[in-house]
Protein backbone atom coordinates (compact mmCIF):
# COMPACT_ATOMS: atom_id res chain seq x y z
CA UNK A 1 0.00 0.00 0.00
CA UNK A 2 1.28 3.46 -0.83
CA UNK A 3 2.15 6.06 1.78
CA UNK A 4 -0.93 8.06 0.76
CA UNK A 5 -3.11 4.97 1.08
CA UNK A 6 -1.90 4.38 4.63
CA UNK A 7 -2.53 8.03 5.45
CA UNK A 8 -6.09 7.80 4.10
CA UNK A 9 -6.76 4.66 6.19
CA UNK A 10 -5.29 6.36 9.28
CA UNK A 11 -7.36 9.51 8.83
CA UNK A 12 -10.51 7.54 8.10
CA UNK A 13 -10.00 5.39 11.20
CA UNK A 14 -9.34 8.41 13.44
CA UNK A 15 -12.52 10.12 12.21
CA UNK A 16 -14.52 6.88 12.55
CA UNK A 17 -13.19 6.38 16.10
CA UNK A 18 -14.07 9.94 17.09
CA UNK A 19 -17.60 9.67 15.65
CA UNK A 20 -18.27 6.27 17.21
CA UNK A 21 -17.16 7.41 20.66
CA UNK A 22 -19.63 10.28 20.51
CA UNK A 23 -22.61 8.40 19.11
CA UNK A 24 -25.33 7.40 21.54
CA UNK A 25 -25.28 3.68 22.27
CA UNK A 26 -28.71 1.98 22.24
CA UNK A 27 -29.54 0.36 25.59
CA UNK A 28 -29.51 -3.27 24.30
CA UNK A 29 -26.03 -2.74 22.82
CA UNK A 30 -24.79 -0.88 25.91
CA UNK A 31 -25.85 -3.73 28.20
CA UNK A 32 -23.87 -6.23 26.11
CA UNK A 33 -20.73 -4.11 25.64
CA UNK A 34 -20.54 -2.57 29.13
CA UNK A 35 -18.29 -5.33 30.49
CA UNK A 36 -16.04 -4.99 27.43
CA UNK A 37 -15.71 -1.22 27.61
CA UNK A 38 -12.08 -1.03 28.74
CA UNK A 39 -10.76 -3.75 26.37
CA UNK A 40 -12.63 -2.07 23.50
CA UNK A 41 -10.91 1.23 24.32
CA UNK A 42 -7.54 -0.51 24.52
CA UNK A 43 -8.07 -2.25 21.17
CA UNK A 44 -9.35 0.85 19.40
CA UNK A 45 -6.38 2.95 20.48
CA UNK A 46 -3.96 0.08 19.79
CA UNK A 47 -5.14 0.16 16.17
CA UNK A 48 -4.93 3.97 16.10
CA UNK A 49 -1.38 3.88 17.47
CA UNK A 50 -0.16 1.25 15.02
CA UNK A 51 -1.73 3.14 12.10
CA UNK A 52 -0.16 6.38 13.36
CA UNK A 53 3.18 4.62 13.62
CA UNK A 54 2.80 3.36 10.05
CA UNK A 55 2.22 6.95 8.91
CA UNK A 56 4.81 8.73 11.08
CA UNK A 57 7.63 6.38 11.92
CA UNK A 58 10.72 6.04 9.84
CA UNK A 59 12.87 2.94 9.78
CA UNK A 60 15.45 4.84 11.80
CA UNK A 61 14.73 4.25 15.50
CA UNK A 62 14.71 6.91 18.20
CA UNK A 63 13.71 9.86 16.08
CA UNK A 64 11.88 12.85 17.55
CA UNK A 65 8.66 11.76 15.84
CA UNK A 66 8.64 8.62 18.00
CA UNK A 67 8.68 10.69 21.17
CA UNK A 68 5.85 12.99 20.07
CA UNK A 69 3.38 10.31 18.97
CA UNK A 70 2.40 9.08 22.44
CA UNK A 71 1.55 12.51 23.92
CA UNK A 72 -0.31 13.52 20.75
CA UNK A 73 -2.46 10.37 20.78
CA UNK A 74 -2.98 10.59 24.55
CA UNK A 75 -4.18 14.17 24.07
CA UNK A 76 -6.52 13.00 21.29
CA UNK A 77 -7.90 10.36 23.69
CA UNK A 78 -8.34 12.93 26.46
CA UNK A 79 -10.25 15.32 24.19
CA UNK A 80 -12.27 12.39 22.93
CA UNK A 81 -13.30 11.52 26.51
CA UNK A 82 -13.94 15.12 27.59
CA UNK A 83 -16.08 15.92 24.56
CA UNK A 84 -18.38 12.93 25.15
CA UNK A 85 -20.29 14.78 27.89
CA UNK A 86 -22.31 17.08 25.61
CA UNK A 87 -23.35 14.05 23.52
CA UNK A 88 -24.99 12.17 26.39
CA UNK A 89 -22.03 9.88 27.03
CA UNK A 90 -20.09 9.72 30.28
CA UNK A 91 -16.40 10.67 30.24
CA UNK A 92 -14.33 8.27 32.34
CA UNK A 93 -10.68 8.59 33.38
CA UNK A 94 -10.42 4.78 33.30
CA UNK A 95 -11.44 4.82 29.65
CA UNK A 96 -8.65 7.29 28.97
CA UNK A 97 -6.21 5.08 30.90
CA UNK A 98 -7.24 2.16 28.68
CA UNK A 99 -6.73 4.39 25.65
CA UNK A 100 -3.21 5.24 26.84
CA UNK A 101 -2.39 1.58 27.51
CA UNK A 102 -3.54 0.70 23.98
CA UNK A 103 -1.39 3.51 22.59
CA UNK A 104 1.66 2.30 24.52
CA UNK A 105 1.22 -1.31 23.42
CA UNK A 106 0.57 -0.27 19.81
CA UNK A 107 3.67 1.93 19.68
CA UNK A 108 5.77 -0.79 21.34
CA UNK A 109 4.58 -3.30 18.74
CA UNK A 110 5.40 -0.83 15.97
CA UNK A 111 8.86 -0.25 17.43
CA UNK A 112 9.52 -4.01 17.52
CA UNK A 113 8.53 -4.21 13.85
CA UNK A 114 10.82 -1.27 13.02
CA UNK A 115 13.67 -2.95 14.91
CA UNK A 116 13.11 -6.24 13.08
CA UNK A 117 13.03 -4.43 9.73
CA UNK A 118 16.33 -2.73 10.62
CA UNK A 119 17.89 -6.07 11.67
CA UNK A 120 16.71 -8.70 9.17
CA UNK A 121 19.67 -10.92 10.08
CA UNK A 122 18.37 -11.17 13.65
CA UNK A 123 14.93 -12.26 12.47
CA UNK A 124 16.32 -15.42 10.89
CA UNK A 125 17.97 -16.34 14.21
CA UNK A 126 14.68 -16.43 16.11
CA UNK A 127 13.46 -20.02 16.71
CA UNK A 128 10.07 -19.22 15.24
CA UNK A 129 11.59 -18.39 11.84
CA UNK A 130 14.13 -21.22 11.56
CA UNK A 131 13.71 -23.96 9.01
CA UNK A 132 13.62 -27.58 10.15
CA UNK A 133 17.15 -28.14 8.78
CA UNK A 134 18.47 -25.18 10.80
CA UNK A 135 16.77 -26.55 13.92
CA UNK A 136 18.35 -29.96 13.43
CA UNK A 137 21.83 -28.53 12.94
CA UNK A 138 21.35 -26.39 16.04
CA UNK A 139 20.33 -29.49 17.99
CA UNK A 140 16.81 -28.33 18.74
CA UNK A 141 14.02 -30.85 19.24
CA UNK A 142 11.65 -31.02 16.31
CA UNK A 143 9.04 -33.35 17.75
CA UNK A 144 7.49 -34.59 20.99
CA UNK A 145 10.13 -37.26 21.65
CA UNK A 146 13.63 -37.79 20.46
Amino acid sequence: MSKWGIRAVWLGYAVFLFIMTHARIPQPVASVTSSWDKPLHLGAYFVLATLTAAVCLKLKPYRLSHILIFPALALFGAFDEILQGPFGRHPDIRDWASDCLGIAIGLAAAQVIVWLLNHPDRLSKLPLFRTSEEKQTAGEASGFAQ
